[in-house]
């Protein structure tokens, strides 16, 4: 039993560590995008408009394994994103279309938006 109750409260401890953790993404190579996502929280994906101004959406996370983080981003936007990610695994920011994002494509399958630098915060 004491074993049992060790190890609910050391699960009971762990789980909401990820809570609240700040995760940045900004492109490299110039491409001046970033993506901005508090896990459980709110989050922000800005692109450039090529005249020194941004287009800044806020997301609500759709997507969260410990290695990649999601948002959807909405239908109305000028790229048509329905998903942005930021993705450890490949040092990116990954996007999935609203049409793949319907068709339920996984966030592992996102394309490549940009070789970016992570920080988990």
């Amino acid at each position: 039993m004491r074993k049992c109750m060790t190890l609910l409260a050391a699960l009971l401890t762990a789980a909401p560590a990820c809570a609240g953790q700040l995760w940045t993404a900004a492109c490299q190579g110039g491409n001046d995008a970033q993506y901005v996502q508090t896990i459980d929280g709110a989050g922000r994906f800005s692109t450039p408009n090529g005249d020194g101004t941004y287009t800044s959406l806020l997301v609500n996370q759709g997507f969260y394994d410990g290695k990649i983080v999601c948002a959807v981003t909405g239908v109305n936007n000028k790229d048509k994103i329905g998903e942005v990610c930021a993705d450890t695994n490949r040092s990116a920011i990954t996007v999935l279309s609203v049409d793949q994002l319907e068709k339920h494509t996984k966030p592992q399958d996102a394309a490549v938006y940009c070789k970016a630098v992570i920080g988990i915060h």
